[in-house]
């Protein structure tokens, strides 16, 4: 009981931090329950969102300043995709929608520079930094992609699982209730009841948990997304 204290006190601590509070200055009251999830959008999420990123504002801002007409042409031929746990675009296979957006892309490579009196060597290490850039751009926007569709896979499965605990929950109620009201019949014996309060409980526990990861991977999917769903910037 004492390591479990102790564990509160530290939880308790760093979520006032998490409140911008001093540690041990009290925390707001939990919930009872667990938030409602706010549902995704029926047409799933644009990839757009994901342009909102550090890691990939960093790795645009490198092509941009690399090449101001790059970046440009890059912002607009964004893929238009809707992440939904299962790539998919609104035309064309999304295996190919990538390749094509950067063979795109890149076709601006082939752009002269004007390097005025400058060796011909420097023009070939210029369109060699701006081809790495603009690889590094493409490979990270990609992961974040990847990153946003395993979340979205991850509770898509949570979900299902959670839908077949309460199913089981629901048996279960019925099964002690039917149980309990036998046993003061006379009809079964007591022993028959605690097992099923036994299970009853047992499915209550691993419903708790399936709904706490639940959260945990909606969490991570902002985190993903670097925000929620929508962009008010744009």
């Amino acid at each position: 009981m004492t390591l479990v204290n102790s564990d509160i006190g530290v939880l308790k601590n760093r979520l006032a931090v998490l409140q911008g509070k001093a540690p041990q200055s009290g925390v707001l009251e939990s919930r009872r329950s667990l938030p409602e999830l706010p549902p995704f959008p029926t047409t799933g999420l644009p990839a757009q969102l994901v342009q909102r990123r550090p890691d990939v504002l960093e790795a645009f801002y490198l092509v941009q300043a690399s090449d101001a007409d790059l970046a440009a042409a890059l912002s607009e031929r964004f893929p238009r995709v809707n992440l939904t746990g299962f790539l998919t675009t609104s035309g064309g296979r999304g295996s190919n929608l990538f390749d094509d957006w950067l063979t795109s892309a890149t076709a601006s490579l082939i752009a002269p520079i004007i390097d005025g009196s400058e060796r011909k060597s420097e023009v070939r290490r210029q369109r060699a930094i701006r081809k790495e850039l603009l690889a590094n751009y493409g490979q990270t926007v990609l992961e974040a992609l990847r990153e946003v569709e395993d979340s979205l896979v991850l509770e898509r499965q949570q979900a299902a699982q959670i839908t077949e605990l309460g199913k089981q929950m629901n048996l279960a109620d019925r099964s002690y209730d039917q149980l309990l009201v036998e046993y003061f019949n006379g009809v079964s014996d007591y022993i028959d009841v605690l097992t099923s309060l036994t299970e009853r409980q047992r499915l209550e526990r691993e419903l708790l948990t399936a709904s706490r990861r639940l959260h945990t991977v909606r969490v991570g999917l902002y985190r993903a997304l670097a925000g929620g769903f929508t962009d008010k910037r744009r």
